[in-house]
């Protein structure tokens, strides 16, 4: 356990729970242009309209025009499998069946949406990694909540240089809410003073 100060109020803390998107990365920066080319890509191949396209962002919380995803929307908070079963919907609705749309979907996903990370897509909001190491010198775990694969989550946690301080059991493809946390805008910030519990 460790003793954790935060705006003067301190607090004994065995283990302090991040959530991954928005919180020690840049949302936007990540999922913004990543659902640009799947959804481009479903139009492509389903032969979407602009009024079918510009539906399939609304449903899944993005705004191309602003470049911004929707808080609480699928797209920041849903699996990528229920992002799918979304998209598979849409493409339903132009008359393709179920099992084909579906197989649409996730096809033009693997290379958009669903690809490997590219080290510039992830930008840590602060400095989440002198944070992290504080956090863990101090003997409190850190676990991450997403609703990401572990895939995926690993791949952002070693591009952030934090992997290693993350405990193994961190949740992925959590079942629970994952805005456990308030979402909040701005950076992480290295105005947290901790050390460890004595007691």
């Amino acid at each position: 356990m460790g003793t954790v100060t935060i705006h003067q109020r301190r607090f004994d803390v065995d283990c302090i729970v991040f959530d991954k998107d928005g919180t020690l990365i840049e949302l936007n920066a990540l999922w913004g242009p990543r659902t640009e080319r799947w959804v481009e890509a479903i139009a492509a191949k389903s032969g979407m309209t602009a009024k079918e396209r510009k539906r399939l962002y609304a449903l899944l919380g993005y705004s191309p025009e602003a470049e911004s995803v929707r808080p609480e929307s699928p797209l920041a908070v849903a699996s990528c499998e229920t992002l799918y079963t979304l998209a598979a919907g849409e493409i339903c609705q132009a008359g393709i069946p179920w099992h084909q749309a579906r197989s649409q979907a996730i096809a033009c996903a693997q290379d958009t949406i669903s690809a490997a990370f590219d080290p510039a897509e992830i930008r840590p909001k602060g400095d989440v990694a002198g944070i992290l190491r504080k956090l863990t010198q101090a003997q409190i775990h850190i676990a991450v909540i997403t609703s990401d694969d572990r895939r995926m989550t690993e791949a952002t946690l070693e591009l952030l240089e934090v992997k290693e301080m993350v405990s193994p059991s961190f949740v992925a493809m959590t079942p629970f809410p994952t805005n456990l946390l308030p979402r909040r805008s701005g950076r992480l910030q290295p105005n947290l003073a901790s050390k460890q519990n004595e007691s």
